[in-house]
């Protein structure tokens, strides 16, 4: 905005609006941290994306786009539908596509990959897909299972997930998310654990 300050020269300001890292990444990190600490899992790291133009960045964490590969290719005009986090028919600046971060972990001789998929404001979350025997194809696994996932609209997924990414060795299950009270919206650890020792 420009602005006349009496006699003075015209002044711009400029504001640029910062996202907040969404809470359930937080958590999750947090919930996978508590478990290296533990020794119940060896190591864990945040697995960025490498495709250009799919790379997302949510506060400091580097995360993956749900855009299509179409929109991406060719700089489409984001369109309404569950890719999108944030929509606004005014401005495309203001369009801001889903994300999903993506934690690599090593539990006893095997990787695995967990997808926090972001959620709007008034959704209550998704189950996390949890990704093992993705080896070397592992981005290229990740970018199958987005897809999936945004075709899915993000429900249902382990049978979908399966069917398609056994092709490639891969074996999917996906975690319901369990808290550690009513009040709290920080994950219970311990469900967590229950579910990785059930894979």
């Amino acid at each position: 905005e420009h602005e006349n300050q009496q006699d003075t020269n015209i002044k711009g300001e400029a504001e640029v609006t910062i996202r907040q890292p969404e809470k359930r990444f937080d958590h999750i990190l947090e919930v996978f941290t508590d478990l290296q600490k533990m020794g119940f899992i060896e190591s864990m790291q945040v697995f960025p994306c490498t495709i250009a133009g799919k790379q997302i960045r949510r506060g400091s964490l580097e995360c993956w786009s749900f855009i299509d590969d179409h929109s991406r290719m060719y700089k489409y005009r984001p369109r309404r539908g569950w890719r999108l986090a944030e929509y606004d028919p005014k401005s495309i600046r203001n369009c801001k596509y889903r994300s999903a971060l993506v934690v690599k972990f090593q539990m006893g001789d095997n990787a695995h990959y967990w997808i926090e998929i972001e959620c709007r404001g008034k959704e209550s979350g998704y189950r996390s897909p949890l990704l093992s025997n993705a080896g070397e194809n592992s981005p290229e696994v990740i970018a199958i299972a987005l897809e999936i996932i945004a075709k899915e609209g993000g429900i249902n997924l382990k049978q979908p997930l399966n069917r398609i990414l056994s092709e490639y060795g891969v074996i999917a299950d996906c975690y319901k998310h369990v808290y550690e009270s009513k009040s709290s919206s920080n994950l219970d650890i311990e469900s967590v654990k229950r579910f990785l020792i059930g894979r």
